[in-house]
């Protein structure tokens, strides 16, 4: 007698009437015969099914239905139900069959659709550099349509090049994205580190012999490049520390004209605490002159020595553990988040580029926090108004002062430190040569080691810094000075700050004293506060942890 194949409950149709040979009760016993197709077995791979009967158009044995029936139809027997299903399918796909059922939401008759290979992703960690002009910063805006952003690009180069399959192309967190450093609109980065789960075995690349980084590379702008993808431990999580710079114009450095709202806030305080005057080391106009004949003077200015010593002796102040809630917002100095460690700061340069002399500043800390920008902000108007080094201590203490936000356009993302990453990765391979240098070979003693103990390649960023430096120059440096010769930024911050005649820069004295007028109060509102000059689309981003699933840093 032929048996009608009756597909599994949950891919039937609702619509089938009630006492037809292929309708199905909403709960199916296990004595129930399961249906093979023609030709076949009453087996599948889930096993044997004992035969035995029930009546067709009804529930099995003729109970009827129920909430619980339905709750175990989706327990342990839905579950054998699915897996049955799917192994039909998998047959059907093999024999040219095809099956119309539902897989989940969509019917799935194709066979070629059900026998497309999925490529196994591994743990990475991929480097990378750009020029952050033009873009909305680094990370991905789900909730801002149409903003143009550093991973936003990358993320579909990657989908296009075959690193990220189709089923996860409509969302980066399904290949576990993250960053090292988070930068925001108008920032760059020599180089920046992500990490992400991704195919590294393209069958298409490996038969052409096509490199993974060169073919990614083909679909990026050519302000953003792939320097190298790493596979790393599973366990990866983070970067120890980063590396900033920060360019300015060293006529930045210059004493503020003597008509000034700054100069005299600063030589009123000065008198008042009866410390000497701030007097300009040459002859400078009482009054600011034209734009053109100012813009002459600050492009032939050249920071002297004691300019440099100046510069470097209130940067080494930051170094060590401090608190920093002076230089960032919505931190009080209870906060411990507030304490950041600094490894190391100093005074690159000065060097000429097309008649302007630049300074470069160098910060090496284990994190950085909102607006880090103000930490070199301070560092520029103590050095101009030959304030004493001890303002930086007293940032440190309880009392709130107003730090203005150097310029965005000079920060520049030098490169993440993976040192503590790379010590632990030595000492794993370490560990795997000598485990298999007993047995004669890594193949002959895989039975004694994890899946992670294998030899792994160290994160190492200095075997691409000839071409990471080469871009450096081109794409980073070479812009940030057009884009200052073009719009003025640095000369127009300078002469905002210079213009302000409220109390809140009065900490710049000979004595670094903070006055009383210069300490902000919670809750108390001053009309004549600073204000932060607008920048256009330069916001900042937080840095909290290490971590690179939520590691920020400053934009």
């Amino acid at each position: 007698m032929e048996t009608t194949q009756l597909p599994p409950k949950r891919f039937r149709d609702e619509t089938e009437v009630s006492g037809d040979a292929t309708s199905s009760p909403s709960k199916r016993s296990r004595e129930e015969p399961h249906d093979t197709p023609e030709g076949s077995s009453n087996t599948d791979a889930c096993g044997p099914m004992p035969a035995a009967s029930h009546t067709p158009g009804g529930p099995p044995n003729g109970k009827q239905k129920s909430k619980k029936a339905d709750v175990w139809a989706f327990g342990r027997k839905g579950k054998r139900d699915r897996w049955r299903q799917d192994a039909q399918v998998r047959a059907a796909a093999e024999s040219g069959i095809g099956f119309d059922g539902d897989l989940g939401n969509a019917p799935r008759s194709d066979p070629n659709e059900l026998k497309k290979e999925r490529l196994p992703k591994k743990k990475c960690v991929m480097l990378i550099g750009f020029c952050g002009a033009g873009y909305n910063g680094m990370q991905i805006q789900n909730d801002c349509e149409g903003a143009k952003t550093i991973e936003g690009s990358l993320f579909e180069a990657l989908v296009k090049a075959g690193g990220v399959s189709e089923d996860n192309s409509d969302d980066s967190t399904k290949v576990a994205f993250a960053r090292a450093a988070r930068t925001d609109a108008g920032v760059h980065a020599a180089c920046n580190a992500i990490s992400l789960k991704l195919i590294t075995q393209i069958p298409s690349l490996v038969e052409a012999g096509v490199e993974l980084v060169s073919h990614i590379n083909t679909f990026l702008p050519p302000e953003i490049r792939v320097w190298d993808i790493v596979r790393t431990n599973n366990n990866f999580k983070s970067c120890n520390s980063r590396v900033y710079e920060y360019l300015f114009p060293s006529y930045m450095l210059m004493p503020p004209f003597p008509s000034s709202a700054l100069a005299k806030t600063v030589n009123r305080v000065n008198k008042e605490l009866t410390l000497p005057p701030l007097e300009p080391p040459w002859d400078l106009p009482l009054e600011p002159p034209e734009h053109e004949i100012l813009d002459e003077i600050r492009r032939s200015f050249r920071a002297s020595i004691e300019d440099i010593t100046r510069v470097r002796l209130l940067l080494k102040k930051y170094e060590g553990t401090h608190n920093f809630h002076n230089y960032t917002i919505g931190r009080d100095f209870v906060d411990n988040s507030s304490k950041r460690y600094m490894i190391n700061i100093d005074v690159r340069g000065p060097r000429v580029y097309d008649g302007l002399e630049w300074i470069s500043l160098r910060f090496h800390g284990q994190s950085f926090m909102l607006h880090q920008r103000k930490m070199v902000g301070l560092v520029i108007l103590a050095a101009r108004t030959r304030t004493s080094p001890n303002l930086i201590v007293k940032t440190f203490e309880q009392t709130r002062i107003h730090v203005p936000k150097a310029p965005a356009l000079g920060l520049l993302l030098e490169q993440p430190q993976f040192g503590v990453y790379n010590k632990k990765v030595e000492e794993s391979n370490e560990h795997v040569r000598t485990s298999t240098s007993k047995t004669g070979s890594e193949q002959g003693h895989k039975g004694n080691l994890s899946r992670n103990d294998i030899i792994r390649d160290v994160i190492d960023l200095e075997k691409h810094r000839e071409i990471i430096d080469e871009f450096k120059v081109r794409m980073i440096y070479s812009r940030m000075r057009e884009e200052d010769t073009k719009s003025h930024i640095f000369s127009q911050w300078v002469s905002f700050i210079d213009s302000y005649p409220g109390p809140d820069f009065e900490y710049l004295n000979a004595g670094g004293v903070i006055t009383e007028a210069a300490i902000q109060k919670k809750g108390v509102q001053r009309d004549t506060a600073f204000k932060e000059p607008v920048e256009s689309g330069a916001n900042d981003v937080d840095e909290n942890t290490l971590d690179l699933k939520s590691a920020e840093t400053d934009g």
